[in-house]
């Protein structure tokens, strides 16, 4: 079915006594990914500062492993922010679970990372990412009516 025929179009304005439970769905994905981007900044600037409290290694792998976190985290928030505007215009099902699926990869890979790094960022893990899940999968439920 076409999401643009769709009675859940996302882009017409409603009042929020009539907002229909996609356009919550739809701000709700863009506020957790615009939140977990600066919230991934300011985890690597505290990670950048822990490790090199401790001296470990040199200060500059410390930084060099920061900047590779905040870039990867970069791209994986931009990736997903472009989600809902893929289903705005996109009604190929096998596409939009091979997103989840890959979404699905990167919160595995992440929780990894975050726990080899001494627990860092682990609410965000338990947290938010069964978030994403339910928005995800909610998501495809409505504009497929």
């Amino acid at each position: 079915m076409n999401i643009l025929k769709s009675r859940y179009i996302i882009l017409k304005p409603t009042r929020i006594t009539k907002c229909r439970l996609i356009d919550i769905e739809f701000f709700l994905i863009i506020y957790f990914y615009v939140i977990g981007l600066f919230s991934s900044f300011f985890n690597n600037l505290l990670l950048f500062y822990s490790y090199s409290l401790l001296h470990f290694y040199s200060k500059y792998y410390y930084f060099s492993v920061s900047l590779l976190f905040f870039f990867f985290n970069l791209l994986y928030y931009s990736f997903h922010f472009s989600i809902p505007l893929v289903l705005l215009f996109l009604s190929n099902y096998i596409f939009i679970l091979f997103l989840i699926f890959f979404n699905l990869i990167n919160s595995f890979i992440f929780f990894f990372i975050s726990f080899y790094h001494f627990f860092l960022s682990f609410h965000v893990h338990f947290i938010c990412y069964p978030i994403f899940f339910y928005h995800h999968l909610s998501l495809i439920y409505y504009v497929n009516i």
